[in-house]
């Protein structure tokens, strides 16, 4: 039969184990803690940066929308739209796909035949010369 000091030695050398087996788990389990901190943190960071990159699409989309609105009875091209919003031809283009479904050039003769339709309208209604 083993004495008491062996017995108390291998408790003692089984209990030292087990805390260095707890602290490496809470090292482990801070580490993690720390990966998903930086995850969430990093996740929060690319939110941001679609919610800002979204917010200044829609800055380029409301500029271009009232220019177009402003100008469409002058001569409009996609290339001196594009310019005026600071952008190539190519993002407008894909700026007025995403959110609109439809070309620049669309919007722009959308926005004619809605000026020409509401003006052929107050021709009959009013009984005015059309051209004034």
């Amino acid at each position: 039969m083993p004495r008491t000091s062996e017995l108390s030695r291998a408790f003692s050398t089984a209990l030292g184990k087990l805390e260095s087996a707890v602290k490496k788990l809470d090292v482990a389990v801070a580490n993690t803690r720390h990966m998903y901190v930086l995850g969430a943190a990093e996740l929060a960071y690319a939110a941001a940066l679609r919610c800002a990159a979204a917010a200044e699409q829609a800055t380029l989309l409301a500029r271009a929308l009232r220019h177009i609105e402003q100008h469409y009875a002058q001569p409009l091209t996609a290339a001196g739209l594009a310019a005026h919003c600071g952008v190539s031809t190519t993002t407008l283009f894909r700026l007025f796909r995403e959110h609109l479904g439809r070309s620049p050039i669309d919007t722009v003769i959308r926005l004619r035949m809605k000026h020409a339709r509401t003006k052929y309208s107050r021709y009959f209604s009013s009984g005015r010369p059309f051209f004034s």
